[in-house]
């Protein structure tokens, strides 16, 4: 699997879930820890950022998603959440 069908993938599982930013870095962490064999990986290169594990490419491929009409982002407070569209729903599945 490339990087975006894994983040496809994973957040399809979500069934629509809206994520905060901490959750999606935290999900591919996750994902890269656990069954990178498994999905081709790992996809991520994680760092501590604040107590927390970052990688600036988590958002730049939902960004590049956002672009494909796949997933959307919608304001919240001070930070942005992201969810898949429909079409990104069915194609993650």
């Amino acid at each position: 699997m490339n990087r975006q069908e894994v983040v496809l993938a994973a957040m399809a599982a979500s069934d629509g879930s809206t994520h905060h930013p901490a959750e999606l870095q935290t999900m591919f962490m996750l994902v890269d820890q656990n069954i990178a064999d498994t999905v081709g990986g790992p996809h991520f290169d994680f760092r501590p950022s604040r107590g927390a594990p970052f990688d600036r490419a988590v958002y730049e491929t939902v960004k590049a998603l956002e672009a494909e009409g796949l997933a959307e982002s919608i304001p919240e407070f001070r930070w942005r959440s992201y969810r898949l569209t429909p079409a990104g729903q069915r194609r993650g599945e």
